[in-house]
């Protein structure tokens, strides 16, 4: 069971999670904290990280969002935080270009070890850290079995 140490900071928890992950063949990683936050806003980090292929997880530190796009555009999907108002609606972003997308939001929220992660083909789910191996089963197999959804949905 893969239990991630609370007592670490934040930035130690993501490297700890990437070693996880790239274990796991999850090889492509991107993650929108402080240093991405100073450099570029949310939306053109989405826009850049979809643009890259290779990337299957998004990895984002819900403090360093601030509410972004307020429209409800087709095509996109939404990322909400319970406690901050956080919101990802694409700009323009097709479906297809969201499959085999893994986005991990950090909650700050009344419960901070909770973590928040959604994936295509999934519903918003809430993991503690005793659920993640389960979740990460789950997870090998929905990014494989999508890759293959987009084609059929044109077909359809």
């Amino acid at each position: 069971m893969y239990v991630m140490d609370r007592t670490q900071s934040f930035q130690d928890e993501v490297l700890d999670l990437q070693s996880f992950l790239r274990f796991r063949g999850l090889n492509a990683i991107d993650i929108y904290d402080e240093e991405e936050y100073i450099r570029s806003s949310f939306s053109q980090w989405v826009h850049r990280v979809l643009e890259n292929k290779t990337t299957k997880l998004l990895l984002i530190d819900s403090e360093q969002i601030r509410p972004l796009w307020n429209g409800n555009l087709n095509g996109c999907r939404e990322l909400q935080s319970v406690q901050q108002a956080i919101t990802y609606i694409g700009s323009c972003v097709p479906v297809s270009e969201l499959f085999n997308r893994l986005f991990v939001v950090r909650l700050k929220a009344m419960r901070p070890i909770e973590e928040e992660f959604i994936y295509p083909g999934s519903g918003r789910v809430y993991v503690f850290p005793t659920q993640r191996e389960r979740l990460w089963k789950d997870l090998m197999k929905s990014t494989s079995n999508q890759a293959m959804q987009p084609a059929e949905e044109e077909r359809n």
